[in-house]
């Protein structure tokens, strides 16, 4: 967009993701509306709302919750940013795809939400996530794996990585590393379970 960079140049800093939200609008999709704030009301429903500041990272986490979906509707392979960390959102890529597909990511993802937060109140044994990135990479893994149901060696394994993960002083690089053991590990759980 030729007005972002005539901003910019002016010494303005506008970032991608206000360029993503301004491109959303004006194709006729509040992102706010139809995704941040169902987002959060989810998270405070279930009473994790205190994992979600709402000025520092309102756009930034839900935005990068939208990766796995991203690259599954797109059949795009995954890089080595494609974690759902806010350093690796897309939302310049997001935001050039047709409205429907981006309703498409922004319903999946809500879906998996509501699937990731039952199964977080659901099962006992599991402690009050302590931080939001517990939540999306879960969201991340039941997108990209489809996730509907779990056997319970599927259960035991979700259990056993909520209750031990660890994200204080992560590089992104460990963090990104994170995301792809968990995928890692459920598929082998999963395979192991259909052998």
């Amino acid at each position: 967009m030729e007005w972002f960079e005539v901003l910019n140049l002016a010494g303005s800093q506008v970032t991608e993701t206000m360029v993503y939200l301004s491109d959303l609008l004006t194709k006729g999709v509040d992102f706010y509306t139809y995704y941040v704030y169902p987002f959060a009301e989810k998270l405070d429903k279930h009473g994790l709302g205190s994992l979600f500041p709402r000025k520092s990272t309102e756009v930034s986490i839900p935005l990068a919750a939208l990766n796995s979906a991203y690259f599954k509707q797109t059949g795009l392979p995954k890089t080595s940013n494609s974690s759902p960390i806010p350093s690796d959102a897309k939302p310049i890529a997001i935001g050039k795809l047709d409205v429907e597909d981006i309703i498409k990511l922004l319903d999946e993802t809500l879906r998996a939400l509501d699937r990731v937060l039952i199964f977080i109140d659901n099962d006992k044994r599991i402690k009050t996530p302590e931080r939001i990135d517990i939540i999306t990479y879960l969201v991340g893994l039941f997108v990209e794996c489809e996730i509907e149901s779990m056997n319970d060696a599927q259960k035991e394994y979700l259990v056993s990585w909520c209750n031990t993960i660890d994200f204080v002083n992560n590089s992104n690089k460990l963090r990104r590393n994170k995301f792809e053991s968990l995928i890692k590990g459920y598929k082998n759980v999963l395979n192991h379970s259909i052998a």
